[in-house]
């Protein structure tokens, strides 16, 4: 069963900005701190050939990226087409991060007596209270692979301080918490964060087929199963988002007692304008949290662009990554908001999610045991643009999983959706409501926030 929502439309877009004096890039490991300020300035270009970009250390930059792609899919020191770098150059950027003064630094080491560096494979990080503003020429690709890997001073060979399995997913373009990333134009950008289903086996074999849509959103005989790269047994660990949150370099497990896992809930994420498209590894995002994290610490906001964002299993398009029952992490209880004022938006939600909103088993559900039983602290603005929303396909006839709204056993505060007449949105899902607040009881009425002067289409 599906419903239909629509509304007028409104669509903006934002000039692009110029770089008139820029360092530039085209290899190794860029660490961009308040050392690389004061030596370079604040704006800066980056080539293809380029193996991670980390920006850190409180600064506020501008980076154009030129046609480029990182691909930290396979752990190594990468090649001419997925950006390179030798292990001199890679210890040398662990090595930066570890000896930050700030509280960006690094300070953890892989093994006793401090012996060796955590090197950056995150293809695109913004952590330690930086702020960038950036722009993507031409086709930018971005997949990301996971956190852990190590140097030390007489090794040529990456190591791994943290065993396969229990790694954790970075995203394909992460933003932690603290930290803002602004995109005021993009080509062609595609971000895909670590760890997906999609392309990949199960711990049984399964292959699945490359295509997320075909995967992430599909309720089949087997919806909890999990890519090799994710323990089978513990759920230590998994995906990230294509844009947002993902695990630091140090996580080792999800599963942080007393609700603390606050890592992979990524700060502020601006889009002005652009053609994206964004997809979660395994239980991460599209656009928003990684696994067992809310969407942001404080706002996701689109002006316009082209923008498509997939959700893994149990995620959302844009919105919430999924909760880890018995764990689950207390930034979903907190306040947060997205916020479209223009463009066109596709978002799907991945299993028992919505497709902007929240995971499932917030309120509900979960570990009986241990309840979470909490409201989430999300709010939904659409003041403009055209909007489509796809939830993910229910656990059962009476799922309450809304495409613009709540997941599964869910709840949303009452009036914390707003959508304005300006705006155009047609949202399909699994539940009696398309858009609602409720997640726990598909018949109770949503209390939303509907523009009275707009045009509603209801379909069954």
């Amino acid at each position: 069963m599906a419903f239909f929502v629509i509304f007028t439309v409104t669509v903006s877009l934002l000039p692009r900005f110029e770089i008139h004096a820029a360092r530039t890039f085209s290899s190794g490991a860029v660490v961009i701190d308040r050392e690389a300020v004061e030596a370079y300035g604040t704006e800066y270009i980056i080539e293809n050939g380029v193996y991670s970009v980390t920006v850190t250390d409180g600064v506020d930059v501008t980076l154009i990226f030129n046609g480029v792609t990182i691909d930290r899919t396979s752990d190594g020191f990468g090649d001419s087409m997925t950006g390179s770098v030798t292990a001199a150059d890679l210890y040398e950027a662990g090595r930066r991060l570890h000896d930050l003064t700030s509280d960006a630094a690094w300070s953890s080491t892989p093994a006793a007596g401090g012996y060796g560096y955590y090197v950056p494979t995150c293809p695109f990080l913004i952590t330690g209270g930086a702020t960038v503003t950036a722009r993507f020429d031409g086709d930018c690709t971005f997949r990301a692979g996971g956190n852990g890997l190590y140097l030390s001073p007489e090794s040529s060979a990456l190591g791994k301080a943290i065993a396969d399995g229990s790694r954790g997913g970075y995203a394909g373009i992460q933003v932690d918490s603290g930290a803002s990333l602004t995109i005021v134009g993009a080509s062609n950008l595609s971000a895909y964060g670590a760890f997906p289903l999609a392309g990949m086996r199960d711990h049984n074999g399964k292959l699945y087929d490359s295509d997320p849509l075909k995967v992430n959103p599909i309720f089949d005989d087997e919806p909890y199963e999990r890519p090799q790269a994710i323990n089978e047994q513990s759920e230590m660990n998994g995906g990230g988002a294509g844009i947002g949150g993902g695990a630091s370099y140090n996580t080792t497990t999800i599963r942080v007692p007393n609700n603390g896992y606050v890592a992979g809930t990524p700060g502020e994420i601006y889009i002005r304008s652009g053609t994206i498209t964004a997809v979660g590894g395994h239980l991460a995002a599209g656009i928003g949290g990684g696994v067992n994290s809310a969407a942001t610490s404080s706002q996701i906001v689109i002006d316009g662009g082209n923008i498509t964002a997939i959700g893994g299993r149990f995620a959302t398009g844009i919105g919430d990554g999924d909760s880890i029952s018995g764990v689950e992490s207390i930034r979903y209880a907190e306040s947060y908001s997205i916020v479209i004022n223009g463009g066109n938006i596709d978002a799907y939600g991945g299993t028992s999610s919505a497709a902007i909103g929240t995971t499932d088993n917030i309120t509900a559900g979960g570990d009986n045991n241990n309840p979470f039983r909490q409201v989430s602290g999300l709010s939904i603005t659409i003041s403009g643009g055209t909007v489509y929303g796809h939830s993910g396909e229910a656990t059962g006839e009476g799922s309450a999983t809304a495409a613009i709204g709540s997941g599964q056993n869910t709840d949303m505060n009452d009036n914390s959706i707003t959508i304005y007449s300006a705006s155009k949105v047609i949202a399909t899902s699994f539940s009696q409501f398309a858009i609602s607040n409720y997640g726990t009881n598909a018949t109770s009425t949503p209390m939303v926030n509907i523009d009275p002067s707009g045009y509603m289409y209801l379909a069954r």
